[in-house]
């Protein structure tokens, strides 16, 4: 074969290299059939697996600039809540997000990102740690409907009561409980309201000494329902230490 055959075939062969090259390249998701480019492709993190919740319709990628959006769903819709939903990015940092009718929803940044979620299971628990609900504690509460108040109006007095008692001395306190914080709220804010909720303590007769904790639930601003009531103890003498007791607690109207 002579030179003057052999130098147009490897013209020929290197054309069709670079053909093979850019075709690849287009089959990379980087551009449309037309040839237009639409940005490079970053990936969507999705949170880890959890029983807690499922998050559906997350994309694995998408371009920057791109909406996207997913759903949460709650294995226990009654007996959880959700702390917190985030996107993180290098350069974009921590972004809480919030759900609008359900959805959450972001625009892509130019980087790799990860969507975080926390969600707190909230079963009924009676004993926990140190502090345990009292035996005696009712879990039905009253309110009565009036021909002049069609809304809520107190039946006797104007507050609903659950006690719990330390049951056991807590940590590192010497057996003087004197310092911690106490928080309660609702699972059910359409039923119980945590504004009505406030948080008492009562010390020992000889000391200052915590032996029990009151959630004093304000009947006037509460609906008929059934809602879990979480209080939360913190032991300011150990950190990290707490109890968290739960009960599940029904609203019933009567007449007048």
């Amino acid at each position: 074969m002579s030179k003057k055959i052999v130098y147009p075939l490897i013209v020929c062969a290197l054309v069709c290299c670079l053909s093979f090259a850019l075709a690849a390249c287009d089959n990379g998701g980087n551009d449309t059939p037309g040839g237009e480019f639409q940005g490079t492709l970053y990936s969507i993190q999705a949170p880890t697996a959890s029983d807690n919740y499922t998050v559906e319709n997350l994309p694995e990628s998408a371009r920057e600039g791109d909406a996207v959006s997913f759903t949460l769903t709650l294995t226990y819709p009654d007996d959880s809540i959700i702390d917190g939903v985030e996107l993180y990015g290098t350069e974009t940092g921590y972004v809480d997000l919030t759900a609008t009718d359900g959805v959450y929803s972001f625009t892509m940044p130019a980087e790799p990102v990860r969507i975080n979620v926390t969600v707190t299971y909230y079963p009924d628990k009676e004993t926990d740690n140190f502090l345990s609900w009292d035996g005696d504690n009712p879990s039905a509460f009253a309110i009565v409907l009036t021909a002049d108040n069609p809304d809520y109006a107190p039946q006797y007095d104007t507050m609903n009561r659950l006690v719990a008692n330390v049951t056991k001395t807590p940590s590192q306190t010497g057996g003087y409980f004197t310092q911690h914080q106490q928080t309660a709220f609702s699972l059910d804010e359409d039923v119980i309201p945590s504004d009505a909720l406030t948080v008492t303590y009562t010390n020992s007769s000889s000391s200052n000494s915590a032996v029990s904790f009151t959630v004093c639930i304000d009947r006037t601003m509460i609906h008929e329902g059934t809602a879990k009531i979480v209080l939360r103890v913190d032991n300011g003498h150990k950190f990290g230490d707490k109890a968290i007791l739960v009960c599940t607690v029904t609203v019933t109207a009567v007449q007048a």
